[in-house]
């Protein structure tokens, strides 16, 4: 029986976050026994950690940062000896792998996979912005393959880093379509509400746009709704929240937002809402809008850098709003809350899309034409 190809993913941890939920379901859905599979954690595992299937040797470096990573990255890759390692680019990983590259054996083969719009994410730097673009740009020189989630991250990519269209690959993030429906069984502590139910999702932070959803919602105070946010702050952006719910309390909206924090079953909330709204400034792909459509539940979304247009098909699983316009944030949620929505066709046109059986052979040959 010939040898398996032996793979390295990388990743900082398996916590709750979009890069670290599409790994696993990626670990879990490959082709069993198509490869020899190893899985390398550099500061903590995290809430996914222990649904990695059994069969995938794993690796837990427990360094504080990714910042000091690069000796302990080193020592495994020269230790597991793959025939690729494959990046999931989360804290600039990617910077570090590349450089550390130069140093390992030349026939190992390099993916990364683009977690962000990165021109867009690099304008956060502004003081290390000239630095960042340089370094990416050489990074990616160092790669086979970068897999971007959307097709306006890879022309990002190009324009932005000069990186070759042949050296990248659009693949959509995957589904367990199965998963969701039956976390979406699970009970909910709290009765339903009455009147519009309107669910957001995300980190609580500036790029997720909480604070012009809170604007909207004050525009439509007629409408008899009740937004439930799932999700926590983040030393990201600390006194976010703090601006939020200062905002909630001058809008007397106390009675119609509740917060819900940090959930690894989000899906149970989402199954519980008339509509998922996605305020954010800039979203690569957003994990959330499929997921809320696998469970028949429609999205209104502003079309913000990244790939909110390539998953929004107008009036069959949702809609979009010019970036940053709140008055027709506002117009477009009131309008749809007086819609009947078509839940079983939403679920149907989603599953076909992005479930795993369909999305997941893409990863398996991009891998194997890179090997």
């Amino acid at each position: 029986m010939p040898e398996r190809p032996k793979l390295l993913f990388l990743i900082p941890d398996l916590g709750l976050g979009g890069s670290q939920k599409v790994l696993s379901v990626l670990l879990r859905n490959l082709t069993k026994g198509k490869f020899d599979i190893s899985l390398c954690v550099l500061i903590e595992p995290g809430v996914f950690f222990d649904s990695v299937p059994d069969e995938v040797h794993k690796i837990n470096l427990r360094i504080s940062r990714v910042r000091y990573s690069a000796w302990g990255i080193y020592k495994v890759i020269r230790r597991t000896q793959p025939d690729l390692v494959f990046v999931f680019d989360v804290n600039h990983l990617n910077l570090f792998v590349g450089i550390i590259s130069f140093f390992l054996s030349r026939k190992i083969k390099y993916v990364t996979r683009e977690a962000v719009v990165l021109s867009t994410f690099i304008d956060n730097y502004p003081k290390y912005k000239r630095f960042l673009w340089g370094l990416y740009r050489f990074s990616f020189t160092r790669f086979n393959l970068i897999i971007c989630q959307s097709f306006y991250m890879r022309d990002d990519l190009i324009k932005n880093f000069r990186v070759p269209s042949k050296m990248i690959r659009v693949i959509n993030n995957p589904l367990e379509v199965k998963r969701i429906l039956d976390n979406s069984k699970e009970q909910i502590s709290t009765e339903k509400k009455a009147g519009f139910n309107i669910v957001a999702v995300g980190r609580i932070v500036y790029v997720k746009g909480f604070d012009l959803l809170i604007e909207s919602l004050n525009l439509i105070k007629n409408l008899n709704f009740h937004l439930t946010i799932i999700g926590e702050k983040t030393p990201e952006n600390p006194g976010y929240k703090d601006y939020i719910i200062s905002l909630i309390e001058k809008y007397n909206l106390d009675e119609n937002i509740s917060f819900v924090g940090y959930t690894i079953n989000p899906h149970k909330h989402i199954a519980n809402s008339d509509l998922l709204v996605i305020s954010s400034r800039t979203e690569a792909f957003s994990n959330v809008a499929i997921e809320a459509n696998a469970l028949g539940v429609p999205v209104v979304a502003f079309n913000s850098p990244g790939g909110m247009a390539e998953i929004i098909e107008e009036g069959v699983n949702g809609w979009l709003v010019t970036s940053g316009d709140i008055k027709s944030l506002a117009k477009t949620i009131f309008a749809v809350s007086q819609l009947k929505i078509n839940s079983q066709e939403i679920a149907r046109y989603t599953k076909k899309r992005y479930d795993a059986p369909f999305i997941i052979p893409q990863y398996e040959q991009a891998i194997t034409e890179v090997l």
